[in-house]
């Protein structure tokens, strides 16, 4: 349906558990439909309350994205404001900087929504200049 009507899908978001266990098949999928990009936009309520689960999660997400890179696709992770208040992280970093400090940024890119990060009273701005290859969804705006 998308040919037919020119259009395309360049990316597309899947649940944490689909990328835990049905990634392969999903990369497959994502390839038909010629995504260029497939976001996780979120882990799950339990998960961000255990001491280990951005840690679990920064393991599946380096995984996933090497996965998703030898297949053409890039992996990445869309935010939302609890990622940005402390939690139980190693470290005691906020949950987002540990993401990004814990994958491969090669693997690993973020799609910084930025409602997500205003709203924890963050700046967006300096994300971007912190980590200026990770947001490759972001894109310069015209003069």
């Amino acid at each position: 349906m998308l040919d037919q009507d020119g259009l395309s899908a360049p990316s597309c978001h899947v649940h944490y558990d689909v990328v835990e266990h049905h990634w392969p098949e999903t990369l497959d999928n994502a390839n038909i439909l010629g995504h260029k990009f497939v976001i996780c936009p979120w882990t799950g309520d339990a998960q961000r309350q255990s001491p280990d689960g951005y840690k679990r999660a920064a393991e599946l997400f380096n995984k996933a994205g090497e996965g998703s890179r030898k297949a053409g696709i890039q992996f990445g992770y869309h935010n939302h404001f609890w990622e940005f208040i402390p939690a139980l992280v190693p470290g005691g970093q906020l949950p987002y900087d540990f993401l990004l400090e814990a994958t491969n940024p090669v693997n690993a890119k973020m799609e910084l929504d930025l409602c997500g990060i205003t709203v924890a009273g963050k700046d967006p701005l300096a994300y971007f200049r912190k980590y200026p290859d990770r947001f490759a969804l972001a894109r310069e705006r015209p003069e």
